[in-house]
Protein backbone atom coordinates (compact mmCIF):
# COMPACT_ATOMS: atom_id res chain seq x y z
CA UNK A 1 0.00 0.00 0.00
CA UNK A 2 2.65 2.28 0.74
CA UNK A 3 4.13 2.02 -2.56
CA UNK A 4 1.03 2.46 -4.55
CA UNK A 5 0.36 5.70 -2.20
CA UNK A 6 4.36 6.66 -3.03
CA UNK A 7 3.92 6.30 -6.63
CA UNK A 8 0.67 8.04 -6.83
CA UNK A 9 2.19 10.90 -5.32
CA UNK A 10 5.01 11.21 -7.37
CA UNK A 11 2.65 10.78 -10.99
CA UNK A 12 -0.75 12.15 -9.71
CA UNK A 13 0.34 14.91 -6.78
CA UNK A 14 -1.67 13.52 -3.94
CA UNK A 15 -1.63 11.20 -0.99
CA UNK A 16 -4.54 8.34 -1.20
CA UNK A 17 -6.87 8.85 1.84
CA UNK A 18 -8.72 5.68 0.11
CA UNK A 19 -10.15 2.88 1.99
CA UNK A 20 -8.22 0.16 0.75
CA UNK A 21 -4.53 2.73 1.07
CA UNK A 22 -5.60 3.71 4.72
CA UNK A 23 -6.63 0.46 5.79
CA UNK A 24 -3.08 -0.43 6.89
CA UNK A 25 -0.42 -2.86 5.33
CA UNK A 26 -1.23 -6.48 3.42
CA UNK A 27 -0.72 -9.35 4.99
CA UNK A 28 2.19 -11.66 4.33
CA UNK A 29 2.63 -14.70 3.43
CA UNK A 30 6.18 -16.14 3.14
CA UNK A 31 7.76 -12.52 3.34
CA UNK A 32 5.45 -11.47 0.30
CA UNK A 33 2.45 -9.33 0.45
CA UNK A 34 -1.40 -10.79 -0.21
CA UNK A 35 -3.79 -8.30 -1.33
CA UNK A 36 -6.33 -7.89 1.36
CA UNK A 37 -9.40 -8.78 -0.72
CA UNK A 38 -7.71 -12.35 -0.79
CA UNK A 39 -9.30 -12.31 3.02
CA UNK A 40 -12.58 -12.92 1.25
CA UNK A 41 -11.49 -16.70 0.54
CA UNK A 42 -9.23 -17.05 3.27
CA UNK A 43 -9.68 -20.53 5.80
CA UNK A 44 -9.44 -19.52 9.51
CA UNK A 45 -6.15 -20.65 11.14
CA UNK A 46 -6.80 -23.28 13.87
CA UNK A 47 -4.29 -22.66 16.07
CA UNK A 48 -4.05 -18.64 15.78
CA UNK A 49 -7.50 -17.75 14.51
CA UNK A 50 -5.98 -15.50 12.10
CA UNK A 51 -6.26 -15.82 8.18
CA UNK A 52 -4.70 -18.82 6.31
CA UNK A 53 -4.54 -17.53 2.56
CA UNK A 54 -2.46 -18.75 -0.71
CA UNK A 55 0.04 -16.35 -1.69
CA UNK A 56 0.68 -15.01 -5.29
CA UNK A 57 2.54 -17.90 -7.18
CA UNK A 58 2.07 -20.61 -4.44
CA UNK A 59 1.55 -24.22 -5.34
CA UNK A 60 -2.14 -24.06 -4.01
CA UNK A 61 -1.49 -24.71 -0.58
CA UNK A 62 -1.74 -21.96 1.95
CA UNK A 63 -0.04 -20.20 4.79
CA UNK A 64 -1.44 -18.11 7.87
CA UNK A 65 -0.94 -14.89 7.70
CA UNK A 66 -1.22 -14.29 11.78
CA UNK A 67 -3.35 -13.51 14.21
CA UNK A 68 -5.93 -10.40 14.33
CA UNK A 69 -3.76 -8.40 16.93
CA UNK A 70 -1.31 -8.25 14.19
CA UNK A 71 1.27 -10.90 16.03
CA UNK A 72 2.63 -13.59 14.10
CA UNK A 73 0.89 -17.29 14.04
CA UNK A 74 2.73 -19.18 16.88
CA UNK A 75 2.23 -22.58 14.81
CA UNK A 76 3.37 -21.09 11.56
CA UNK A 77 0.28 -22.81 10.35
CA UNK A 78 0.90 -24.02 6.57
CA UNK A 79 -2.31 -26.55 4.51
CA UNK A 80 -1.61 -28.52 1.92
CA UNK A 81 -4.15 -27.95 -1.39
CA UNK A 82 -5.60 -31.29 0.06
CA UNK A 83 -6.39 -29.85 3.45
CA UNK A 84 -8.06 -26.77 1.54
CA UNK A 85 -10.22 -28.59 0.12
CA UNK A 86 -11.01 -31.09 2.77
CA UNK A 87 -12.18 -27.55 4.43
CA UNK A 88 -13.85 -26.30 1.81
CA UNK A 89 -15.90 -29.76 1.02
CA UNK A 90 -16.79 -29.82 5.05
CA UNK A 91 -18.09 -26.26 4.46
CA UNK A 92 -19.90 -26.84 1.46
CA UNK A 93 -21.23 -30.59 1.77
CA UNK A 94 -24.54 -29.08 4.10
CA UNK A 95 -24.98 -26.57 1.67
CA UNK A 96 -25.42 -28.99 -0.88
CA UNK A 97 -27.61 -31.07 1.03
CA UNK A 98 -30.02 -27.66 1.86
CA UNK A 99 -30.08 -26.93 -1.91
CA UNK A 100 -31.79 -30.78 -2.56
CA UNK A 101 -33.93 -30.23 0.37
CA UNK A 102 -35.04 -27.20 -1.09
CA UNK A 103 -35.33 -29.16 -4.21
CA UNK A 104 -37.98 -31.19 -2.36
CA UNK A 105 -40.09 -28.78 -1.09
CA UNK A 106 -38.48 -29.61 2.51
CA UNK A 107 -38.25 -26.03 3.46
CA UNK A 108 -37.84 -26.99 7.84
CA UNK A 109 -35.04 -29.58 6.84
CA UNK A 110 -33.54 -27.16 4.70
CA UNK A 111 -33.27 -24.68 7.13
CA UNK A 112 -31.57 -27.13 9.46
CA UNK A 113 -28.60 -28.10 7.00
CA UNK A 114 -28.30 -24.39 6.07
CA UNK A 115 -27.66 -23.84 9.57
CA UNK A 116 -24.94 -26.46 9.92
CA UNK A 117 -23.52 -25.26 6.86
CA UNK A 118 -23.42 -21.79 8.45
CA UNK A 119 -21.71 -23.37 11.89
CA UNK A 120 -19.18 -25.02 9.73
CA UNK A 121 -17.81 -22.13 7.88
CA UNK A 122 -17.81 -20.19 11.40
CA UNK A 123 -15.33 -23.11 12.73
CA UNK A 124 -13.10 -23.44 9.21
CA UNK A 125 -13.31 -20.17 6.97
CA UNK A 126 -11.94 -16.74 8.20
CA UNK A 127 -14.36 -14.23 9.76
CA UNK A 128 -13.98 -12.19 6.80
CA UNK A 129 -14.49 -15.47 3.83
CA UNK A 130 -17.77 -14.66 1.46
CA UNK A 131 -19.42 -17.78 2.05
CA UNK A 132 -21.53 -16.90 4.51
CA UNK A 133 -23.42 -13.90 3.34
CA UNK A 134 -24.84 -16.54 0.69
CA UNK A 135 -25.61 -18.43 3.59
CA UNK A 136 -27.52 -16.13 6.05
CA UNK A 137 -29.65 -14.52 2.55
CA UNK A 138 -30.71 -18.36 2.08
CA UNK A 139 -31.88 -18.89 6.01
CA UNK A 140 -33.17 -15.36 5.50
CA UNK A 141 -35.63 -16.48 2.86
CA UNK A 142 -36.00 -20.22 4.34
CA UNK A 143 -37.01 -18.88 7.74
CA UNK A 144 -39.80 -16.45 5.97
CA UNK A 145 -41.52 -19.27 3.77
CA UNK A 146 -42.11 -21.17 7.60
CA UNK A 147 -43.28 -17.79 8.92
CA UNK A 148 -40.20 -17.55 11.40
CA UNK A 149 -40.27 -14.02 11.13
CA UNK A 150 -37.72 -13.81 14.73
CA UNK A 151 -35.41 -16.29 12.55
CA UNK A 152 -35.40 -13.54 9.35
CA UNK A 153 -34.48 -11.13 11.79
CA UNK A 154 -31.62 -12.08 13.40
CA UNK A 155 -30.00 -13.98 10.04
CA UNK A 156 -30.98 -10.49 8.29
CA UNK A 157 -28.69 -8.77 10.81
CA UNK A 158 -26.53 -11.51 10.58
CA UNK A 159 -26.40 -10.94 6.53
CA UNK A 160 -25.59 -6.90 7.17
CA UNK A 161 -22.81 -7.49 10.09
CA UNK A 162 -21.03 -10.46 7.21
CA UNK A 163 -21.01 -7.53 4.34
CA UNK A 164 -19.75 -4.75 6.51
CA UNK A 165 -16.78 -6.89 7.38
CA UNK A 166 -16.95 -8.11 3.51
CA UNK A 167 -16.52 -4.60 2.10
CA UNK A 168 -14.16 -3.62 4.53
CA UNK A 169 -11.74 -6.34 3.66
CA UNK A 170 -11.75 -5.52 -0.14
CA UNK A 171 -11.67 -2.07 0.66
CA UNK A 172 -14.64 -0.69 -0.99
CA UNK A 173 -17.55 1.09 0.13
CA UNK A 174 -20.58 -0.21 1.72
CA UNK A 175 -22.88 1.97 -0.43
CA UNK A 176 -23.16 -0.36 -2.75
CA UNK A 177 -26.57 -1.43 -4.58
CA UNK A 178 -26.67 -4.98 -3.55
CA UNK A 179 -25.98 -3.54 -0.02
CA UNK A 180 -29.01 -1.10 -0.11
CA UNK A 181 -30.95 -3.89 -1.47
CA UNK A 182 -29.98 -5.97 1.75
CA UNK A 183 -30.63 -2.90 3.99
CA UNK A 184 -33.94 -3.05 2.42
CA UNK A 185 -35.14 -6.43 2.95
CA UNK A 186 -34.37 -5.89 6.72
CA UNK A 187 -36.58 -2.55 6.62
CA UNK A 188 -39.35 -5.11 5.11
CA UNK A 189 -38.82 -8.05 7.47
CA UNK A 190 -38.94 -5.69 10.41
CA UNK A 191 -42.14 -3.81 9.00
CA UNK A 192 -43.58 -7.10 8.27
CA UNK A 193 -43.21 -8.56 11.83
CA UNK A 194 -44.42 -5.26 13.34
CA UNK A 195 -47.75 -5.80 11.60
CA UNK A 196 -47.72 -9.14 12.70
CA UNK A 197 -47.10 -8.68 16.10
CA UNK A 198 -49.92 -5.89 15.69
CA UNK A 199 -52.93 -8.16 14.30
CA UNK A 200 -51.70 -10.98 17.15
CA UNK A 201 -50.38 -13.48 14.66
CA UNK A 202 -46.69 -13.09 16.95
CA UNK A 203 -46.28 -13.13 20.41
CA UNK A 204 -44.50 -10.18 22.10
CA UNK A 205 -41.54 -10.56 23.18
CA UNK A 206 -40.36 -12.52 19.85
CA UNK A 207 -38.24 -15.74 20.52
CA UNK A 208 -35.53 -16.83 17.77
CA UNK A 209 -35.01 -20.58 17.47
CA UNK A 210 -32.00 -21.82 19.47
CA UNK A 211 -30.27 -22.63 15.94
CA UNK A 212 -30.65 -18.53 15.69
CA UNK A 213 -29.29 -17.54 18.87
CA UNK A 214 -26.12 -19.74 18.64
CA UNK A 215 -25.41 -17.95 15.67
CA UNK A 216 -25.97 -14.89 16.89
CA UNK A 217 -23.75 -15.74 19.53
CA UNK A 218 -21.04 -17.17 17.82
CA UNK A 219 -21.18 -14.00 15.29
CA UNK A 220 -21.03 -11.32 18.51
CA UNK A 221 -17.45 -13.88 19.08
CA UNK A 222 -16.25 -12.74 15.94
CA UNK A 223 -14.10 -9.44 15.04
CA UNK A 224 -15.96 -6.46 15.69
CA UNK A 225 -17.50 -4.46 12.37
CA UNK A 226 -15.08 -1.71 10.60
CA UNK A 227 -16.24 2.25 10.96
CA UNK A 228 -15.22 1.98 7.52
CA UNK A 229 -18.96 0.40 6.50
CA UNK A 230 -20.69 3.00 8.43
CA UNK A 231 -23.62 2.51 6.95
CA UNK A 232 -23.61 -1.55 7.08
CA UNK A 233 -22.48 -1.32 10.70
CA UNK A 234 -25.03 1.83 11.58
CA UNK A 235 -28.29 -0.71 9.98
CA UNK A 236 -26.65 -4.02 12.09
CA UNK A 237 -26.81 -2.09 15.17
CA UNK A 238 -30.95 -1.55 14.89
CA UNK A 239 -31.47 -4.77 16.56
CA UNK A 240 -35.49 -4.77 18.44
CA UNK A 241 -35.07 -8.43 19.82
CA UNK A 242 -32.10 -6.66 21.92
CA UNK A 243 -34.22 -4.28 23.05
CA UNK A 244 -36.31 -4.24 26.52
CA UNK A 245 -39.31 -6.05 26.29
CA UNK A 246 -41.08 -3.43 28.58
CA UNK A 247 -40.60 -1.00 25.25
CA UNK A 248 -43.67 -2.74 23.14
CA UNK A 249 -43.11 -3.95 19.74
CA UNK A 250 -43.07 -0.56 18.65
CA UNK A 251 -39.33 -1.39 18.77
CA UNK A 252 -39.13 -3.00 15.92
CA UNK A 253 -41.24 -0.50 13.70
CA UNK A 254 -38.74 1.82 14.92
CA UNK A 255 -36.07 -0.08 13.66
CA UNK A 256 -37.29 -0.70 10.10
CA UNK A 257 -38.29 3.53 9.96
CA UNK A 258 -34.03 3.44 10.81
CA UNK A 259 -33.49 0.60 8.07
CA UNK A 260 -35.46 2.77 5.48
CA UNK A 261 -33.19 5.74 6.37
CA UNK A 262 -30.02 4.40 6.08
CA UNK A 263 -30.82 2.58 2.59
CA UNK A 264 -32.47 5.51 1.45
CA UNK A 265 -29.07 7.11 1.68
CA UNK A 266 -27.19 4.29 0.31
CA UNK A 267 -29.13 4.78 -2.62
CA UNK A 268 -28.55 8.50 -3.00
CA UNK A 269 -24.82 7.86 -3.19
CA UNK A 270 -25.41 4.69 -5.26
CA UNK A 271 -28.10 6.19 -7.89
CA UNK A 272 -29.08 10.04 -6.94
CA UNK A 273 -31.74 11.41 -5.71
CA UNK A 274 -34.58 10.91 -9.00
CA UNK A 275 -33.72 7.69 -9.31
CA UNK A 276 -36.73 5.00 -9.22
CA UNK A 277 -35.15 2.97 -6.52
CA UNK A 278 -34.56 6.08 -4.43
CA UNK A 279 -37.76 7.37 -5.01
CA UNK A 280 -39.10 4.08 -3.82
CA UNK A 281 -37.53 3.77 -0.61
CA UNK A 282 -38.49 7.57 0.50
CA UNK A 283 -41.76 6.50 -0.33
CA UNK A 284 -41.73 3.03 2.01
CA UNK A 285 -39.75 5.46 4.37
CA UNK A 286 -42.85 8.02 4.48
CA UNK A 287 -45.12 5.20 4.83
CA UNK A 288 -43.82 3.74 7.79
CA UNK A 289 -43.71 7.10 9.64
CA UNK A 290 -47.10 7.61 9.07
CA UNK A 291 -47.84 4.12 10.93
Amino acid sequence: MWECRGRLLATKYFWCDCVRCSAGSAPLVDGEPVPRERLLDALRCPACGGAVVVADGGSGGAACTGSEDGTGCPAAVRMSPADVAAALDECTRHERAAADLAAMNDTAAAKAALERALAATRSRLHACHHAPLALLVQLVNAACRLAMFPDALVYSRLALAHLARLAAAAGVSDCLPDASDLVERRAELLHLTFEAVEAGLLAWPLAPSAAALDAAAAAAAAQMIPNTAAHLAAAAAVDPLASPASLGHSALLDASQACYGICHQMRLVCYGPHHPKTLETKAELAATLAD
